[in-house]
């Protein structure tokens, strides 16, 4: 919860810049958010960066069946096909 709140500070401060947004993705993934939380946190750091690979890895794991992700994967690979 301290990195939640020091990345979110972070953030605010510098919005134009992804990498305390993608680093929001795998606190996400420790609290246990939900996607509805996690997914807005992807689309700002893609809003900062539109190629950070770090971004998107993160948030695919976060997408894995055995984080947050659908039994079936398919999450995994809707989101796989986006990008």
């Amino acid at each position: 919860q301290e990195a939640e709140a020091a990345l979110i500070k972070a953030h605010h401060r510098h919005p134009d810049r992804p990498e305390a947004a993608t680093r929001m993705i795998t606190v996400c993934m420790g609290l246990n958010k939900p996607a509805g939380a996690t997914e807005p946190w992807f689309a700002r750091a893609a809003a900062a960066h539109p190629d950070c690979f770090d971004a998107a890895r993160r948030f695919l794991l976060y997408l894995e069946p055995k984080w947050h992700g659908l039994p079936t994967g398919q999450d995994v690979v809707k989101f796989r096909q986006q990008m």
